[in-house]
């Protein structure tokens, strides 16, 4: 894989994490969000199938948290520990992914697009 995430998430700094309707916590914009504009570029390290089970078995024993993102067949981005991880998955979601690593906005909360 020739495109590799950055070691560290960011996040724009329009966004923030509040409580969420969907589950526990999410992301929101706290202005205005252009269709286009980048919100998320998620970071961390890409690992393989093995690799996951493994952290994922650790975490399991001993009560830690392992976010991950598919990225090809046998890889996947284990995020590191931002706000980026905050983010709820969504049906019809306000923000996509654009390549393997960022998120941008497709349309704005009242529904333009």
């Amino acid at each position: 894989m020739s495109d590799r995430p950055p070691r560290s998430s960011w996040v724009s700094a329009r966004v923030v994490v509040a409580e969420s309707s969907i589950e526990g916590r999410g992301l929101f914009a706290t202005t205005d969000v252009d269709i286009g504009d980048v919100v998320v570029h998620f970071g961390g390290n890409v690992v393989t199938d093995d690799e996951l089970h493994r952290l994922l078995a650790q975490a399991v024993s001993t009560d830690g948290y392992v976010d991950s993102s598919g990225v090809s067949a046998d890889e996947h981005l284990v995020l590191d520990d931002s706000l980026a991880r905050f983010g709820n998955h969504s049906c019809d979601p306000t923000v996509w992914l654009d390549g393997s690593f960022s998120l941008v906005a497709r349309r704005t909360p009242d529904g333009r697009r």
